[in-house]
């Protein structure tokens, strides 16, 4: 398995911060960086999972020693589009994160 796609979370804290070098209140907002696997959720496992079709699903699959700190979305290379986490796995030899598309 290839871990080849740079995924970009953010976390966006509760409100503005003091940024005493221009002296105005900054957007709390921090990132990082992870190599990852991505492939679309396939359509029968969407159904068995969710009960419904989801084609907006992405499945991230990172090496065993990813540690993923407080994140409130991720962005995927070449795309604006917002994903957020809809539910965790922890098989035996990797990390697996299953996103959807936000909404608003």
């Amino acid at each position: 398995m290839r871990y080849d796609t740079l995924v970009t979370f953010a976390h966006e804290g509760a409100g503005n911060v003091y940024n005493p070098d221009t002296g105005e209140y900054d957007e709390d907002k921090t990132s990082f960086t992870r190599l990852a696997n991505v492939t679309d959720v396939g359509t029968s496992r969407s159904v068995e999972l969710f009960g419904d079709l989801d084609t907006s699903n992405k499945v991230l699959r990172f090496a065993n020693d990813a540690k993923l700190a407080n994140w409130t979305y991720l962005t995927l290379p070449g795309s604006d589009t917002r994903y957020v986490k809809v539910t965790t796995r922890k098989p035996l030899k990797s990390n697996t994160l299953i996103v959807g598309e936000t909404h608003g």
